[in-house]
């Protein structure tokens, strides 16, 4: 898949074997390989939805060979190779709607993606403002260490932030760190980077099925309602969930797409797309 500025992003399409009757694109968390989404492409092709995954550049398979010096940021991600996975989502199935499925930082720049007015609707898992104030407690010190000491030392040395090796995320760019870690300062996340991109996330109308677990050990309540302050034209249906609700010991931060999980949790998205319906949260549950 080749991007407006020339960039050529790795790709996967999982077709349905036969009608297809929407797309859904997953735009995957920070520093996570499309490949970790496969199995969930895979269950929902069965189902009559075509799944489009792809690596943001400088992730996965659409890494270079030598990270450092490797010139890649956030909104290249968001402007560039959301924008070219959305424009191969239309021009493969142009008869269909195309929803955006976003792990995490996939949905938080959904608003900045050029074109994506055309988006059906969005759905997100596990999503809020990464602001580190609003971590869980036990996240905070920890979160303060990345962004003051490990990641600048990190990155000094090896040119990238060599994720894989200190078994924090994965490999990312400089250029896409330091933009994570401007947005983790910041009280307003993402919005700290001024008023004009405070207006494009507001510019979002689409509705949009907010998804969180309980035992989410990065986002909060807190982080996700201050995300979605951002976008407050966003017609949004929150939902919390105790993994309880569908029989799980637990989901956290990523194991809503595990295979274990798949046929308890898919169908969540599944409704979604059909039928605009979600679960109620049975806040009873704990």
């Amino acid at each position: 898949m080749r991007t407006a500025d020339g960039a050529e992003i790795a790709a996967y399409w999982h077709e349905a074997p036969g009608t297809v009757r929407a797309v859904v694109v997953v735009a995957a968390a920070m520093g996570v390989r499309q490949d970790f989404y496969a199995a969930f492409g895979r269950w929902m092709a069965e189902r009559g939805i075509a799944v489009l995954t792809f690596d943001f550049r400088g992730i996965g398979d659409s890494a270079p060979r030598r990270m450092r010096g490797f010139s890649a940021d956030l909104f290249d991600w968001a402007r560039r190779d959301a924008a070219a996975a959305l424009a191969a989502a239309e021009s493969r199935h142009p008869d269909v709607p195309v929803h955006w499925f976003g792990h995490s930082l996939g949905s938080q720049i959904f608003g900045l993606i050029p074109g994506h007015e055309r988006v059906a609707s969005m759905i997100t898992v596990g999503t809020g403002s990464g602001y580190w104030r609003t971590h869980a407690p036990r996240l905070r010190i920890p979160a303060l260490l990345l962004w003051y000491v490990i990641a600048p030392l990190a990155i000094a040395i090896a040119g990238y932030f060599p994720g894989a090796r200190l078994r924090v995320i994965g490999d990312v760019p400089a250029g896409a760190m330091w933009g994570w870690r401007r947005w983790c300062l910041h009280p307003l996340y993402l919005g700290g980077e001024g008023a004009a991109l405070r207006a494009e996330l507001a510019g979002v109308t689409q509705p949009v099925a907010a998804l969180l677990f309980r035992d989410d050990e990065m986002m909060t309540l807190e982080s996700l309602h201050r995300l979605f302050a951002l976008y407050s034209s966003a017609r949004v249906a929150f939902r919390v969930f105790a993994p309880s609700r569908f029989g799980l010991s637990g989901v956290g931060h990523f194991g809503f797409f595990r295979q274990r999980n798949g046929d308890s949790l898919w169908p969540i998205v599944l409704d979604w797309v059909d039928r605009g319906e979600l679960p109620d949260e049975n806040k009873g549950d704990r």
